[in-house]
């Protein structure tokens, strides 16, 4: 069995990455898709759960994978792996987030803002809605960078969470 190395571990972490990616990626073209329909906020609620819930058993598999596949991972390696794959499939899902909320789908925001204007527009001067207009302009943005930090911390504190129980202190070690 060949032993655990720093490179091992980006070549595996980018591998699981894109697979997390493409299911969040995936999530947000769905939720944008089902946006505009009758029975979209019950779909979009149980994909919501599904995806937290697969995300979490996806990565206790990948953990679970590389232990049994290379000697050497203890909790540390384990943790190094679960931040990589939280580092780079962040990076994926805010790239799709933001040519979603950009180029597929620009509609939705503009859709979102209008809804939030008139529920607003008793309340709004001249200089907040012109504020809240620029900012409709930068809402891709604003949104990857949402959704950058947001499934880096929860991957990394995922990971920090499952690397304990799926590589326990071995007491009898030393």
């Amino acid at each position: 069995m060949e032993t655990i190395n720093s490179k091992i571990i980006r070549s595996e972490s980018s591998k699981a990455a894109l697979l997390f990616g493409l299911i969040s990626g995936g999530y947000i073209l769905i939720t944008c898709l089902l946006a505009n329909t009758s029975v979209g906020g019950i779909i979009n609620y149980i994909l919501q759960i599904g995806k937290i819930v697969g995300c979490i058993l996806l990565m206790k598999y990948c953990m679970t994978k590389l232990k049994s596949s290379y000697e050497g991972v203890e909790k540390k390696e384990l943790i190094k792996y679960g931040t990589l794959i939280a580092l780079s499939s962040a990076i994926i899902t805010a790239i799709v987030s933001y040519c979603t909320y950009k180029y597929i789908f620009p509609d939705i925001i503009t859709t979102a803002m209008d809804s939030i204007y008139a529920s607003l527009q008793s309340g709004l001067d001249s200089n907040s809605l012109a504020i809240m207009q620029s900012m409709e302009q930068n809402m891709p943005s604003i949104q990857m960078i949402g959704q950058l930090v947001y499934c880096f911390l929860y991957g990394w504190i995922l990971s920090l969470i499952l690397a304990p129980r799926v590589a326990p202190n071995d007491i009898f070690k030393n």
